[in-house]
């Protein structure tokens, strides 16, 4: 899911670059960023948030696949960085520079975030084995921490949005 989220989030600021240019606003105080793309990102993120809660509500079990899913709608919001130097290489006339820049970025967030997956991942087991030992089932704890999530996400979507 790291490289999936990281390949949308590098990927959609390079296809912005290459292919919808008119998307990219090009004044001095919002350089590389793509508005239309971030509103989205930010009503999906909003929806996550609903569907989350919502879902913990109901008691729904995890589903495989839906991870990516997750993962794709949270790197919707392309990298401002990479934009930048896409849009700036390309005026500049070496647009490979801005691919190799591209795939630079895209192999760093993919790692940072693969390990960090990776330190969640094993942090959960030892999670769930604490919550056994104390009497708590895990279906429980994690109900009450999708829930959280979803609160949490909810209030960025409408921050962000309001922002």
């Amino acid at each position: 899911m790291a490289l999936v989220l990281t390949a949308v989030h590098v990927g959609s600021a390079v296809l912005i670059a290459l292919f919808a240019g008119f998307l990219v606003s090009r004044t001095i105080t919002s350089a590389g960023q793509a508005p239309l793309l971030e509103s989205a990102s930010r009503l999906l993120l909003l929806g996550v948030g609903l569907w989350l809660v919502l879902r913990a509500i109901k008691g729904r079990s995890h589903l495989h696949g839906e991870g990516f899913g997750v993962a794709i709608i949270a790197g919707l919001v392309p990298c401002p960085l990479t934009l930048f130097v896409m849009v700036m290489a390309l005026s500049q006339g070496v647009p490979q520079a801005g691919l190799i820049f591209a795939v630079a970025m895209l192999a760093g967030v993919g790692s940072v975030l693969a390990v960090v997956a990776l330190a969640a991942s094993l942090g959960a087991k030892a999670f769930a084995k604490s919550l056994i030992r104390h009497g708590t089932t895990v279906k429980t704890a994690a109900r009450s921490l999708e829930f959280v999530a979803g609160l949490v996400l909810i209030g960025l979507g409408i921050v962000q949005l309001l922002g």
